[in-house]
């Protein structure tokens, strides 16, 4: 019986032999245990050492921004995020704009004085004339009237300030017919100045008003013209 063992033992010995050369990578063969120090997860001071000395790998590209680009950008986003539209305030162009909307109101004032003038000089004349020339005249006064508070109404809504001053006591020259070729004179002066006035505004119902007005004073002129020539 021993004798037999041994022999097994031989020949299990030496096919083990043929197979450990003819396959060297089997996974039967055990492998020996490699120490610590010569493994790469060993944890001595010297393999501690050189994997803190190798520089670890970058999982990305940091990009090269500068900081005035950053603020920028910053800026931007912020700007995006509110939404919001800036608008310069000059005080300028307010300023102009406080003055140019009181001259027109000392404009209009100035007309509302003048018509009404006016209307006590063609009532003064109606007194002191008869017939169609008194009419003539009281009619006269009273489109004076009329425009006169167009133009009150115009100031009030501009300004919120109500102006119809009562009339000055109309002066007549000692010549009844200087009078008359006064009154003419004014007449054409002033609807040159309110043709003036309504191209220089910018204001679609005054425009209108005194276009209005240049053609009533021209029609006042003819008026005056014609009552020359009836005498």
């Amino acid at each position: 019986m021993i004798s037999e063992n041994n022999d097994t033992d031989a020949i299990f010995k030496r096919v083990w032999e043929r197979v450990s050369a003819t396959y060297p990578s089997s996974p039967l063969i055990p492998t020996p245990t490699p120490k610590m120090s010569d493994t790469p997860n060993s944890t001595s001071k010297e393999n501690l050492s050189s994997l803190l000395e190798q520089e670890a790998p970058l999982l990305y590209e940091p990009k090269n921004i500068s900081p005035s680009s950053n603020h920028n950008e910053t800026k931007r986003q912020a700007d995006e995020a509110t939404n919001t539209t800036q608008v310069d305030y000059n005080p300028t162009t307010q300023f102009s704009s406080v003055n140019e909307e009181a001259s027109h109101v000392a404009m209009l004032q100035s007309m509302i004085s003048t018509i009404l003038e006016r209307k006590s000089l063609h009532n003064t004349l109606a007194k002191r004339t008869n017939g169609e020339i008194s009419k003539t005249f009281s009619q006269m006064a009273t489109e004076d009237h009329h425009y006169a508070k167009r133009l009150s109404v115009a100031c009030f809504l501009m300004s919120g300030l109500r102006y119809f001053p009562e009339p000055k006591i109309a002066t007549l020259m000692p010549s009844y017919f200087s009078t008359l070729r006064n009154r003419f004179l004014d007449a054409q002066n002033h609807a040159h100045q309110y043709q003036t006035a309504a191209q220089d505004i910018n204001d679609p119902y005054l425009t209108s008003l005194f276009q209005e007005l240049s053609e009533y004073s021209l029609t006042q002129a003819n008026q005056i013209r014609i009552i020359l020539e009836k005498i």
